[in-house]
């Protein structure tokens, strides 16, 4: 289908389309659509014309979020008992279709007999069978499962909170955390990013990918990403003095008339162990000294300041490593 339009032809646009406007340039959108003088021509979107990152993201997330629910424990089935969070109910006319990806229903099914089965939404319009005899591992439409439900009057249902737009953002900011962050939502966890795509959960050992731990734990309004605060004290205290540490956190400013004790190093190796000297200039991290040194704070550690030790709890310097 080719549509006869050049730069300068007039179209209508607007509400009611009688503004005109002239072609001025053709291009496309971050999605690959087309567009007319920046505004986008359709009001749907023509799939192949989409990126491919993007449509490489999803069948990654697919794929992944179908070995992930094909590889769930049969302790899935516990969570059932819990009578007053997931009461037994009739289910609510059309549920499938309207439910959110991550929803879960379960009720006793023609071939699970009397343990049940339960299902979950895995993607827009599909759901996979995660317990049951004989129907793991199986999937259905929306509203082929809606059908079965039609004959239920006792369920119970676990609400979804996730739809691919969110499910891709959450993916992203996983994707791109760094190693040793820390991964809790729902009171699951805490996940801890071993290397790459790869996260450990700290007491179990369970390993988990990227798409797998997104599609487990994104949908629980608590999920967050955090630094591993204990690693990176670690990093500092084995790398920068207190002094070091204090001057960063900007608890250490030196004044002119302030009498420091450092131990000063001269070529070939020999040091002057406990040298005092007095400030006479202070120029942002540098310290001019009377006996002609420059100390950078940033690098140099300090004994003393006015004959007190520089000893601080490393406590205090908790903001700055969660940064």
């Amino acid at each position: 289908m080719n549509i006869d339009l050049e730069i300068g032809d007039i179209i209508l646009t607007g509400r009611f389309k009688n503004k005109p406007v002239e072609v001025k340039e053709f291009g496309t959108d971050d999605k690959g659509q087309p567009t007319i003088n920046g505004r986008p021509v359709l009001k749907f979107r023509i799939k192949k014309l989409m990126p491919k990152k993007e449509e490489q993201i999803r069948a990654i997330v697919r794929e992944e979020i179908i070995n992930y629910l094909k590889g769930k424990s049969i302790t899935e089935g516990v969570i059932w008992k819990n009578f007053k969070k997931y009461p037994i109910q009739k289910p609510p006319r059309n549920f499938a279709q309207k439910a959110k990806m991550g929803a879960m229903v379960h009720f006793t099914g023609h071939k699970s007999g009397a343990k049940g089965e339960t299902w979950s939404k895995a993607f827009q319009d599909e759901w996979m069978a995660i317990f049951g005899d004989g129907v793991k591992g199986d999937m259905i439409s929306s509203k082929e499962l809606d059908k079965r439900l039609t004959y239920q009057n006792r369920v119970q249902i676990k609400e979804g909170k996730l739809n691919e737009t969110s499910l891709s953002k959450i993916l992203a900011n996983v994707s791109r955390a760094k190693k040793g962050a820390i991964v809790t939502a729902g009171g699951y966890g805490p996940y801890m990013k071993i290397k790459g795509n790869t996260w450990k959960h700290m007491k179990s050992n369970t390993i988990m990918h990227d798409a797998a731990l997104t599609s487990f734990l994104g949908g629980h309004s608590d999920f967050t990403i955090k630094e591993n605060v204990s690693e990176k004290k670690k990093l500092l205290t084995d790398k920068l003095s207190k002094s070091q540490m204090a001057f960063m956190q900007k608890q250490l400013k030196p004044n002119r008339g302030d009498v420091i004790t450092y131990d000063r190093f001269f070529k070939f190796g020999k040091v002057s162990r406990d040298e005092k000297a007095k400030v006479v200039a202070v120029r942002g991290h540098e310290v001019q000294l009377d006996n002609g040194n420059v100390l950078d704070l940033r690098a140099f550690p300090i004994k003393k300041v006015n004959n007190k030790v520089y000893d601080r709890d490393l406590s205090m310097y908790d903001d700055m490593l969660m940064r």
